[in-house]
């Protein structure tokens, strides 16, 4: 059922002028125990928070923030939006899912990343959402690509929405103040306990700069730990703060009184990418394991995975082994299964489908 949290209310109530906002997912998502990967991480407390269940479409983060980014599309009655993101794209993936489902034309510009059964799933499930797939060779091509293909198909005369990349700007990151918010709610219902620190990966970095401003205006002291996923040049502390800070502003103009100032509550963990984006590493694919086996949850080596290996790391790193600890799963728990039986690599445009060539399946 989909529903309009008292988060949403909350934050309005807040606000001398709403923000746009459309509903796509189910909320609030579950808070629960993690009982089992707790005791084996020697954990007083270990909870999950799983936006994996944000919709029964397509789950994950990218949900919330398409709720404001879609808003603000019907707002400037545009019919169609591009965006951006590496081949294997959980944020293009959603964006093709709910574009189609409320009627938007969607172009995904997608460059490339190391390949996978993983990543090629998620191409296959892009083409069959009716996704215009523009296939870049390299990402240092894509403002130049994007550019032009704006041209060609009227974005200059502002027939297009452009959504960035993991839809990461001061209106998606909203998405997850108001997650903020919602924890709160839940807290507040004894749903589940106030953790003292929250886990989430950090790409593009609205989630965690989103969840790091809510849990300040609800007056909770929880740190968020940002476990580094993509490359410094994209992910770093800069940036997460300087979209913090825009996210404050866009706030002060809608009335809230916030000091524009970085969050101190948001801390950026590096240590867990790797060889680079998209690369698993063994302590990642091992925390992958560990939580399947345990929970029963399954993650991917490219966030999540990565996520929980940055959990452990912190906590063992800074002794905190008795506080409560709150691991945020931003990746779909929706199973597609029998729609990819239905796909192809062949049914790929041309310019992706020969980048599998080499994989099994194909």
């Amino acid at each position: 059922m989909t529903n309009k949290p008292e988060a949403r209310a909350r934050l309005n109530q807040a606000l001398k002028k709403p923000l746009p906002w459309i509903s796509l997912g189910t909320t609030p998502t579950p808070g629960r125990p993690l009982p089992q990967l707790g005791r084996e991480l020697g954990l007083s407390q270990l909870w999950l928070k799983d936006d994996g269940q944000s919709s029964d479409l397509y789950g994950g983060n990218k949900v919330r923030k398409l709720e404001f980014l879609f808003a603000r599309t019907f707002e400037r009655r545009r019919e169609r939006v591009m965006t951006f993101g590496a081949l294997g794209s959980h944020h293009c993936l959603a964006t093709a899912a709910f574009g189609q489902k409320i009627g938007l034309g969607v172009d995904l510009y997608l460059y490339p990343q190391p390949l996978s059964h993983h990543v090629l799933n998620n191409l296959l499930l892009d083409h069959s959402f009716g996704a215009n797939m523009i296939h870049v060779a390299h990402v240092g091509l894509l403002p130049i690509q994007a550019s032009l293909g704006a041209l060609r198909r009227g974005n200059h005369r502002g027939a297009k929405e452009i959504i960035p990349p993991g839809g990461s700007d001061p209106l998606g990151t909203m998405g997850y103040v108001e997650a903020a918010l919602e924890l709160h709610e839940q807290i507040r219902a004894g749903l589940c306990p106030k953790p003292d620190y929250i886990y989430v990966a950090a790409g593009t970095c609205g989630t965690a700069a989103g969840l790091a401003l809510g849990l300040l205006l609800a007056g909770l002291d929880t740190k968020v730990i940002a476990v580094q996923v993509v490359e410094s040049i994209i992910t770093n502390t800069l940036i997460l703060n300087s979209l913090a800070r825009l996210t404050i502003r866009r706030l002060r103009r809608h009335g809230l009184k916030l000091k524009d100032q970085a969050p101190p509550n948001l801390i950026l963990k590096k240590g867990h990418l790797g060889k680079g984006y998209g690369h698993p590493t063994e302590e990642g694919i091992a925390a992958l394991a560990q939580m399947d086996a345990a929970e029963k949850i399954k993650l991917e080596p490219t966030y999540t995975s990565k996520t929980l290996a940055g959990l452990k790391d912190f906590v063992k790193s800074h002794g905190l082994e008795d506080r409560c600890h709150m691991f945020w799963n931003t990746v779909s728990t929706v199973d597609f299964s029998e729609r990819l039986k239905t796909l192809k690599p062949s049914d790929l445009p041309r310019g992706f489908h020969q980048d599998f060539i080499a994989l099994d399946r194909f």
